[in-house]
């Protein structure tokens, strides 16, 4: 509960005095211009009348409820790789242990957020914990009492994976909730200067996969293979897989 004070102040020529039916509160005689204070710390109706006239009121003072607190989300990461997890923490404003933490999602595309089935219970200090692995852009609130958190968006790539086998042909593979048939994706070669160099466009085919041949330098190459965010489609970043080292 608030305190609430309320002040009278005589604009009249003639003295009053303001006295509390309950004999909780009571002025002096006031002159002309001269206040008086009164303060509530509770709710109520509060009569009182002055005492040199037949003059009556009432004060009504209604709770005002006080701020449940607040709740934080944090994420270790922004972007993961399709198929991978991210931890999201945050804390109570309470810092109590025990308390109930529920995990809300949208992901791309989607029209508001959804409670996912994922509860915790805060530990020491109010902290608490949710592992997730989104399969496209999402973002995340948590809601604790009536007070939700700030939201927090992860970004998702394609996996992209690269392999060469012994016969120097070499694979690969984008993965996510689309399908990539019919997409292509960028094979290049690190350069000199530190640089990604496109040697050949390769198009992906069933399953998003494809197989295929390069020609490269004598010597040793490293090598990867580039999926742009057009490519990649809705709701994902650009993919690379991982570096591969060749010998020829």
């Amino acid at each position: 509960m608030q305190v609430i004070t309320v002040t009278w102040r005589n604009v009249d020529a003639a003295t009053h005095q303001v006295v509390g039916d309950d004999g909780g509160f009571a002025s002096l005689a006031l002159k002309t211009g001269d206040t008086y204070s009164a303060t509530f710390d509770k709710a109520g109706t509060f009569k009182y009348r002055d005492t040199e006239t037949k003059f009556r009121g009432t004060i009504s003072v209604t709770a005002t409820p006080l701020p449940v607190g607040s709740v934080t989300l944090a994420t270790q990461r922004q972007s993961v790789v399709y198929g991978s997890s991210v931890t999201l923490t945050g804390t109570v404003s309470n810092s109590q242990s025990g308390e109930p933490v529920v995990l809300l999602a949208q992901e791309a595309g989607q029209p508001k957020l959804v409670q996912t089935a994922q509860v915790d219970t805060t530990g020491p200090g109010g902290a608490f914990s949710f592992a997730v692995s989104p399969t496209i852009r999402t973002a995340y609130q948590v809601q604790w009492k009536t007070a939700s958190s700030h939201m927090v968006a992860i970004y998702v790539a394609p996996r992209v994976v690269l392999h060469v086998n012994s016969h120097g042909v070499f694979s690969t593979q984008a993965t996510s909730d689309l399908s990539y048939s019919g997409h292509y994706v960028l094979f290049q070669r690190l350069n000199r200067a530190g640089g990604w160099y496109t040697i050949r466009r390769v198009v992906l085919g069933s399953r998003s996969y494809a197989a295929f041949r390069a020609r490269l330098p004598h010597g040793t190459s490293r090598v990867r293979i580039w999926m742009t965010a057009s490519q990649a489609g809705f709701g994902y970043l650009a993919g690379n897989s991982a570096t591969l080292v060749v010998h020829r």
